[in-house]
């Protein structure tokens, strides 16, 4: 298995787990699958089943049971998957970083950002668009030519559209390869005018001045 084929199975089975685990329409059939089990191996002549609330009413304790061993049956799928999503994210980025993506002529679109998003700021746009950038860098950084279109929209709200020329089926690749070094990413928030601590609020303060960095993009001395 190649690093790709074991990345994109370790990602389609972390996808499967968290649907297992975060279904509520597939799990509330399933309960009421359960309860008319119940209900059928009771009164077999009948037809059909009562409604949750009239089963709850009639049988208090056999729903009682049915949804208690529910819960913990779901409650162990999102244990389960939530251990593998953590126990595999390091895993996900290694194989990532020992990916190399193939450029393509082809422009797609990678990722939107909405200046809506960040309308509690006093220049939502202005991080909106950095945000944009700050994806459209990542992807240079990881040797995939990328773009940012403005679109405008109603009402003067905008969103930032970045476009990657690869492959869609590397994009959650390129989500997991190691980004540009951090003291990089804030010295470039703070050459567009944004301050990085919206897009990193545990950021600590002072963490400019221990790196060299200065409040406009540039280095201190």
């Amino acid at each position: 298995m190649t690093p790709k084929e074991e990345f994109l199975a370790l990602l389609a089975e972390i996808k499967t787990r968290r649907i297992e685990a975060f279904d509520r329409h597939g799990q509330q059939a399933l309960f009421e699958e359960r309860l008319a089990l119940h209900y059928f191996a009771k009164y077999p002549r009948r037809k059909k089943p009562p409604s949750c609330s009239k089963f709850e009413k009639e049988m208090p304790e056999a729903y009682a049971a049915i949804a208690d061993k529910l819960i913990d049956e779901i409650q162990g799928l999102q244990a389960s998957y939530l251990d593998l999503k953590k126990g595999s994210a390091e895993k996900l980025n290694t194989l990532a970083d020992s990916i190399e993506v193939e450029a393509s002529s082809e422009r797609l679109k990678f990722e939107e950002v909405w200046e809506t998003t960040y309308s509690s700021q006093g220049s939502p746009r202005l991080y909106a668009k950095h945000k944009a950038q700050e994806i459209s860098d990542h992807l240079e950084f990881c040797g995939v030519r990328s773009e940012v279109n403005t679109v405008e929209k109603a009402g003067r709200t905008a969103s930032f559209v970045v476009y990657a020329r690869c492959a869609a089926e590397d994009f959650e690749v390129l989500r997991h390869k190691t980004p540009l070094p951090l003291k990089e990413q804030i010295r470039r928030c703070w050459k567009s005018g944004a301050n990085p601590r919206v897009y990193l609020p545990f950021l600590p303060y002072g963490y400019e001045e221990a790196n060299g960095l200065d409040f406009y993009g540039g280095y201190l001395g």
